[in-house]
């Protein structure tokens, strides 16, 4: 799926900045996180011209909600469209 060639385990707030610096196309995310385990990576991201998009909404996460727990979510590259992303049903 997606034509993915490599998969590189780290910790999350790594692979934020991998999409971030061109080292990485995207960083999906299908465990459960918490609002700050994602804020800093995402502002970084979003900073270099990435895009952070929740896979419920299809928007970027929202912040300081009634529940802290975020949705999955993919980080896209500068430049890559969430339509160009095959995403499996989860």
């Amino acid at each position: 799926m997606n034509n993915i060639r490599e998969t590189v385990p780290a910790g999350s707030s790594l692979k934020f900045c991998k999409v971030a610096m061109g080292h990485a196309h995207l960083y999906p995310r299908f465990q459960g996180s918490m609002e700050w385990d994602i804020a800093a990576g995402h502002i970084v991201a979003k900073e270099a011209g990435c895009r952070l998009v929740d896979l419920k909404t299809m928007e970027e996460p929202e912040y300081n909600k009634e529940s802290l727990l975020n949705n999955y979510f993919i980080v896209l590259a500068k430049g890559l469209d969430i339509s160009s992303i095959k995403i499996p049903e989860i």
